[in-house]
């Protein structure tokens, strides 16, 4: 976003090329990115760790994840931080290997 210097039509391509929400809701996305842009970042990064942890645990488990499983892990405590949350879901994934 900052590399657009703060644009909303060019954060709203942005939005609709990366996420491919519906165009209202990128619409929405494109505008709050331009306004708190610190705020969008967090948000990227914490989706680009839970799709690699979640990647993780498909390819360690060999696609025997349990989705719902994985969703309770990832937010049974609420708001953690990032490494705990790596941490929780490499315990459970060790276990499930353990358990196999």
């Amino acid at each position: 976003m900052k590399l657009q210097r703060g644009r909303v039509p060019s954060a709203l391509v942005f939005v609709l090329v990366l996420v491919a929400p519906p165009a209202r809701i990128a619409s929405a996305d494109a505008h709050g990115d331009v306004a708190i842009p610190g705020q969008a970042l967090a948000c990227m990064v914490g989706q680009i760790e839970y799709r690699e942890l979640r990647a993780r645990a498909e390819q360690a488990l060999g696609g025997k994840v349990d989705l719902r499983a994985f969703h309770r892990a990832v937010l049974a405590d609420g708001a953690i931080p990032m490494f705990q949350l790596e941490q929780r879901i490499d315990r459970g994934i060790d276990g499930k290997r353990r358990a196999s």
